[in-house]
């Protein structure tokens, strides 16, 4: 024999417990919000999905002729300052962290300048399809983002996110944006 399973049933939704419950005043006006609100859930995650399969179609596509050896270093020097402050946090130096990691120093150097020729690759097709499309990092589209990058990141405004991140911080991460909604 099977056991039956206690199937425990949710309570019917009523006029009443929508109106005592909810801000609307009946069943029907509440499964329409929330069909509303999962509708435009999905269109913004399938939104997302098209962003972010052009954008990797166009990065993968795009070929760096010759990498900008200042860029290079200053995303080097970037990338390891971020290390250096995970290391701090386990109150170890560099070195003793990426030995924690299981990797050598030589591969760590190598994930530095991966790193780097990506983040500059990245900045460098950004800002020729912005040149190019005519595209700025002032116009009322990207103030937009900006405002949407301070909400993301908990900030009070954009001064604060520049204070604490840094102007090519905030500039990267709209310029990206705008390019992928474009």
């Amino acid at each position: 024999k099977v056991p039956v399973q206690d199937v425990r049933r949710s309570p019917e939704l009523s006029d009443e417990g929508v109106a005592k419950n909810t801000d609307y005043t009946v069943v029907d006006e509440d499964r329409k919000s929330v069909r509303d609100k999962r509708e435009k859930q999905a269109d913004a995650s399938a939104e997302d999905v098209l962003k972010n399969t052009a954008w990797s179609t166009v990065f993968e596509n795009s070929e760096v002729k010759e990498y900008p050896q200042e860029d290079i270093d200053h995303s080097v020097s970037e990338f390891k300052k971020s290390m250096e402050v995970y290391a701090k946090q386990a109150d170890m130096t560099l070195d003793e962290f990426v030995e924690s990691q299981g990797i050598s120093r030589e591969d760590f150097d190598e994930q530095c300048q991966q790193y780097a020729q990506g983040k500059v690759k990245q900045n460098l097709i950004v800002q020729g399809i912005m040149d190019a499309e005519g595209l700025s990092l002032d116009d009322k589209e990207s103030i937009t983002l900006q405002n949407e990058l301070v909400k993301q990141m908990g900030a009070d405004n954009v001064a604060e996110l520049v204070q604490t991140y840094g102007q090519a911080y905030v500039d990267e991460s709209v310029g990206l944006q705008r390019v992928e909604d474009f």
